[in-house]
């Protein structure tokens, strides 16, 4: 394998998103995609490979563009065979923001989650 710049990649990656008709690889953030094949998201200087259940909250707040998810929708998508805790919940979002650019989730206290608005 080659080394690549990271804009080069974030440069193709722009080009595959806007011509693409199908939904494999979604916009999280300006330079920053989700890459729903190998659930992992790109950035320009890195690549992190996201787990089963962080994969379904990032494509879960990414299919609401912008708007909230309630924490039973979560509950129901993500747990739908066992409960789950507040506890269980947090830790899943503190795990997945850690891999996403700075503020690219917001949570609505009381209330769920959203993406911010794509930059």
């Amino acid at each position: 394998l080659k080394p690549f710049d990271g804009d080069e990649l974030l440069k193709a990656l722009k080009k595959i998103y806007q011509s693409s008709k199908d939904d494999s690889l979604l916009l999280v953030k300006d330079n920053c995609f989700y890459d729903k094949g190998n659930k992992c998201v790109v950035m320009t200087d890195k690549t992190e490979n996201l787990t089963e259940k962080e994969s379904k909250l990032l494509e879960l707040l990414l299919k609401s563009k912008g708007n909230l998810v309630s924490y039973e929708e979560i509950e129901t998508t993500i747990w739908y065979d066992t409960y789950m805790t507040q506890e269980t919940l947090r830790a899943l979002v503190k795990n997945l923001r850690k891999k996403l650019p700075k503020d690219s989730v917001e949570t609505v206290t009381g209330h769920g989650f959203k993406i911010k608005k794509r930059s």
